[in-house]
């Protein structure tokens, strides 16, 4: 599920949100890689999980884009000491831009980010344990919004947006403030490309299985069948009302 989202003045939240060094320098907590959630929208942090290496998002469906991700703790830990030295993580950094796009002037760029819709804080917590322990967490790294502004624009059908990320926490309970170094995710945006809109739902049978994007959001990184319902609305994924 999502994190809150906090927007960040510039000079004065980079300030207060970096963390400080540990470990001799080491930030102490790295994200490995973005994962794939299962079937059922869970996590396993294991070697197992697929890896995401570019997402995609349609903006008709008005949804967040939440990016799942694997981290590892850089941190050790003598026997005794793991509570006091797992990082307690509790949301990250986000800014996002748009490589070789011209789509929106500069002043609509500065807009965006003093609003919070491509620099922001997402709020979210979870716990790495030390001595290599390995946690996933999915959080929203485009918020919907941004989306819509997508479209608004007369000329948009596809763009790349790229999300750079650190995540934030501190070690042990009440101790030092920990900071990962960045990591960037590619997402393309769409609007209406990823939607396979399959008629009404009534014409669809109830054992009708539809495809359903991402177990997580159904409006991202897969093709979704929709329907439309009565009131000329989608359904997503769709879901066949017809014996």
């Amino acid at each position: 599920m999502p994190g809150a989202r906090v927007g960040l003045v510039a000079a004065a939240a980079a300030a207060a949100l970096g963390g400080c060094a540990a470990d001799n320098g080491d930030s102490g907590i790295t994200v490995m890689r973005s994962v794939a959630p299962s079937a059922t929208c869970t996590f396993s942090a294991s070697d197992a999980e697929l890896t995401v290496a570019h997402g995609a998002l349609d903006v008709a469906l008005r949804t967040s884009y939440l990016v799942g991700i694997q981290m590892t703790s850089r941190i050790t830990a003598l026997d005794g000491q793991e509570i006091q030295r797992s990082v307690f993580v509790s949301g990250a950094n986000v800014d996002v831009t748009f490589p070789d796009s011209a789509l929106f002037t500069a002043a609509e760029l500065a807009e965006l980010k003093s609003s919070g819709l491509t620099h922001f804080k997402t709020l979210f917590s979870t716990v790495i344990k030390p001595n290599g322990g390995v946690t996933d967490v999915a959080f929203e790294m485009l918020p919907f919004e941004l989306g819509d502004r997508l479209r608004s624009k007369p000329a948009f059908t596809q763009v790349v947006a790229l999300g750079t990320f650190r995540v934030l926490g501190r070690l042990g309970v009440t101790g030092s403030e920990l900071e990962s170094d960045p990591f960037q995710f590619p997402v393309t945006l769409t609007n209406g490309g990823l939607v396979n809109l399959k008629g009404p739902c009534a014409e669809l049978t109830t054992s009708f299985t539809p495809r359903f994007g991402n177990a997580c959001n159904p409006a991202q990184d897969g093709i979704v069948d929709c329907c439309t319902a009565a009131d000329n609305t989608l359904v997503c994924p769709a879901v066949g009302t017809k014996s």
